[in-house]
């Protein structure tokens, strides 16, 4: 009998313990609850805060795309409108200095050139003067002429046929030199004009 009183006395507190135990385990599952709601409401907020930093970055970033777009678009206008305007004066005042410094060029060359062929035209013509007084052209009547040996033997002595030879040889040599060198400065010239261009 005492057996069976201690058997129902512990039967009923293990009942009691059981309560408490299911108690203890429905707050524990509401408290877990109540976290897990917090934990998710913290999760949505910090997610509500990234959104709208990314709003406010990805907005920004097409402001600053607008803004480098329209800077670049206002340097492109000031470059066609001031710059290149500008750039072409100068490239045509350099295009126009070199030109007249050319010109002063080819009209000095072309004066020394000039001058050479004058002197070359002035040997030519004392060497044609003293050919033709050198020469006597006999007169067409053949009974009045004296005799071939009786003309001016001293200028005949003077120029002989291979030293008429040499002169007229170095003078065709004068000649042919001066006359190419002018042709190489046109040419020269012709080369350089089109290379500014």
């Amino acid at each position: 009998m005492l057996r069976f009183t201690s058997l129902v006395r512990q039967d009923h507190e293990n009942e009691q313990a059981e309560v408490r135990a299911k108690q203890r385990s429905a707050s524990a599952d509401r408290r877990l609850e109540t976290q897990f709601n917090e934990l998710m409401r913290a999760l949505l907020n910090r997610y509500h805060e990234e959104q709208l930093w990314s709003d406010k970055i990805r907005s920004a970033s097409t402001y600053g795309s607008l803004g480098a777009l329209t800077l670049n678009l206002i340097v492109f206008v000031l470059a066609i409108v001031i710059v290149e305007p500008w750039k072409r004066k100068r490239l045509g005042e350099t295009f126009e200095q070199r030109m007249i410094v050319l010109e002063r060029e080819n009209q000095s060359l072309m004066r020394d050139g000039m001058q050479k062929l004058e002197e070359h035209f002035e040997k030519q013509k004392q060497i044609l003067s003293t050919l033709s007084s050198a020469v006597i052209v006999p007169p067409t009547d053949h009974h009045d002429s004296p005799p071939v040996d009786d003309f001016n033997n001293s200028s005949r002595e003077q120029f002989t046929s291979s030293q008429l030879r040499g002169a007229l040889s170095a003078q065709n040599l004068r000649v042919s030199s001066i006359v190419s060198g002018l042709v190489g400065a046109a040419g020269g010239m012709i080369v350089m004009y089109l290379l500014q261009r």
